[in-house]
């Protein structure tokens, strides 16, 4: 089951195995996007396919991180 979560205008999806491994969270808002996967020890920013139009920048990163 997908767990969605709203701060101000950004979106938190977070995915469990459940639905496709592994574990991730997508991190939404209307200018920038960031999948991270949390199946490791530490948060990885996952690369975006080509197919994908993910833009996010370094400062998007680091909060959808924190």
């Amino acid at each position: 089951m997908v767990k969605d979560f709203t701060y101000g205008n950004v979106v938190v999806q977070v995915l469990t195995r459940d639905e496709h491994a592994p574990p991730h969270v997508h991190v939404v808002s209307p200018d920038y996007a960031v999948e991270l996967d949390i199946s490791a020890p530490e948060v990885v920013v996952k690369p975006s396919s080509k197919k994908a139009r993910i833009k996010n920048t370094p400062k998007f990163v680091r909060e959808a991180i924190l």
